[in-house]
């Protein structure tokens, strides 16, 4: 479909970072609808309202860096709607549980986007992947353990549960498994990983 001159005239007038956080947030909801390989700048392009050439402005190395920054935004927003609260402690996961699997249920973009970055390869994406997977692991460090800063161990172990998390996750909706099933495995096992990499 042809791009209207007008469209393109209005994107010009956006300042620098809005325009930037404008094609990042577009491509989220792109970005979680195709998955990585399913996606071309031109359909990220096409959602803004904006010609290709403006995303390699913005994003010199192309999809690869404007998917790390969806992801970057993705995690941000995740942890934004996780609580973290070291006086309720352990009491945080019957809130924070739920939440995070009607998300996932609901097919919210940003979970969609977490959870397939798992399955890519490349050095800048797996990075942003570990990094921000090490911010959650820190989160739950304080609502499990109370340690604003935890040792090396615990943050190996919480990496850890996250896996088995994202495998409980695949099983359930594949239909192996029932939701009621994933809520009562992370609340019998994370606390007991958490207090073994503690000890």
């Amino acid at each position: 479909m042809a791009e209207s001159p007008g469209t393109f005239e209005r994107a010009k007038r956006l300042p620098p970072e809005e325009r930037r956080r404008h094609l990042v947030e577009t491509a989220l909801g792109v970005f979680a609808a195709n998955g990585y390989a399913g996606t071309e700048l031109t359909d990220v392009a096409a959602a803004a309202g904006v010609g290709r050439p403006l995303i390699y402005h913005y994003f010199e190395g192309g999809k690869e860096d404007l998917y790390v920054a969806v992801l970057e935004l993705a995690w941000r927003e995740l942890i934004d709607r996780l609580e973290v609260d070291p006086e309720r402690g352990r009491g945080m996961l019957a809130s924070n549980l739920p939440a995070y699997l009607d998300l996932v249920e609901s097919g919210d973009p940003a979970i969609a986007v977490i959870r397939g970055s798992r399955r890519l390869e490349g050095a800048r994406i797996t990075a942003a992947t570990r990094e921000s997977g090490l911010m959650l692991a820190r989160g739950i460090a304080v609502n499990q353990l109370g340690l604003d800063d935890p040792s090396p161990r615990v943050l190996a172990a919480l990496l850890g549960f996250l896996a088995l998390f994202e495998a409980l996750l695949e099983e359930w909706r594949a239909g192996r498994i029932e939701r009621a099933d994933v809520e009562t495995l992370v609340s019998d096992v994370l606390p007991a990983i958490a207090d073994a990499a503690s000890g």
